[in-house]
C-alpha cells in the first residue's frame, strides 16, 4: 500500500510471468497528464521503460473508477527498507555499489526529463540475490520544467524533503532529489533516517555510527547541506571520492 494506490501481486495468465498491479482510484489522483486524461505515472513510467534501475511498465486499463498499471515483478526482490532492516545497515561496499545503481538511475530519468520526488528505501527494490536494484512509484513525479525551476506542489514522503520545502514550500528539482539521496545514503549506513521531525531537517545535525569512513560521511554531509546551493550535483555525487574510488562488491 502506498500514497497513491494499492500494488498487488499478480501472475499474467498467458504466459504465467509474475507482475506487479497497481491501483489507483480516479477521486484520488492528484497527479494528470491531462492531454491523454490519464495519471502522470503512466506517462512517466512509459517514458523511462527502457532506464536500467526503473520498473518496467507492461500495460495499463482504465476500468470504471480506477487504473491499473502492470509492471513486471521479480519474486526475488524485496524492498530496500526491509533489506536494510534485517541487517540493521549496510557495509560500504554493499552501500555504495547500491548507491551508485540509484544515482545512475536518476541521472538517467533526469537526462529524459524525468523528475522522481520521491526516493527513499521503500520506492527501490533490491534483488537479494543479485543486488541490483529497480526505482519504484513514479506518483509524485513530473516532467521537469524547462528551466528546472522551483515547485510549488509536492506530494512525496515529508522526512525525505529538504529544509526549503518545509520553510518556504519551494521544492527545487535537483537539489531536493540531491537531499533525498543524502537521506537515502545516510539510511543506508546508519541504519535508520537522520530526521524525524521538521525542526530535525532545519535545525537538525547528524550523528554518525561509529566506522564509517570519512569520505562516506563528507558526502552524506555536502547532500544534506541546509543551504540548497551549496548542495553537490548530482554529476558531483557521481564523482565524488567515495564513490570513484569504490571496489565492487
Amino acid at each position: 500500500k502506498g500514497g497513491f494506490g494499492m500494488v498487488y501481486a499478480g501472475i499474467r495468465l498467458i504466459d504465467n510471468k509474475p507482475v506487479a498491479i497497481k491501483t489507483i482510484k480516479i477521486e484520488r489522483l492528484k497527479n494528470w497528464e491531462k492531454e491523454r486524461q490519464i495519471p502522470i505515472e503512466i506517462t512517466l513510467l512509459e517514458k523511462v521503460k527502457t532506464i536500467n534501475g526503473v520498473i518496467r511498465i507492461i500495460e495499463w486499463y482504465k476500468v470504471w473508477k480506477y487504473f491499473f498499471i502492470v509492471m513486471e515483478r521479480n519474486e526475488n526482490e524485496i524492498d530496500l527498507f526491509n533489506f536494510i532492516t534485517e541487517r540493521k545497515f549496510l557495509n560500504e561496499n554493499l552501500a555504495v555499489s547500491i548507491f551508485t545503481e540509484v544515482l545512475n538511475a536518476i541521472i538517467s530519468c533526469y537526462n529524459v526529463g524525468v523528475l522522481h520526488r520521491d526516493i527513499k528505501d521503500e520506492n527501490i527494490l533490491i534483488d537479494v540475490k543479485t543486488y541490483n536494484v529497480k526505482i519504484i512509484d513514479f506518483g509524485a513525479g513530473c516532467f521537469i520544467k524547462n528551466n528546472d525551476s522551483c515547485y510549488h506542489d509536492f506530494n512525496g514522503t515529508r522526512l525525505y524533503s529538504p529544509p526549503e520545502w518545509i520553510t518556504d514550500n519551494i521544492y527545487l528539482g535537483k537539489e531536493a532529489t540531491v537531499w533525498s539521496l543524502g537521506i537515502l545514503l545516510f539510511d543506508m549506513v546508519c541504519g535508520d533516517i537522520p530526521f524525524k521531525t521538521d525542526e530535525e531537517i532545519i535545525f537538525g545535525k547528524l550523528i554518525f555510527r561509529k566506522g564509517l569512513s570519512k569520505a562516506c560521511k563528507d558526502l552524506i554531509k555536502k547532500c544534506l547541506s541546509k543551504n540548497h546551493e551549496k548542495r553537490p550535483t548530482l554529476q558531483e555525487i557521481s564523482n565524488h571520492k567515495w564513490i570513484s574510488s569504490r571496489k565492487n562488491y
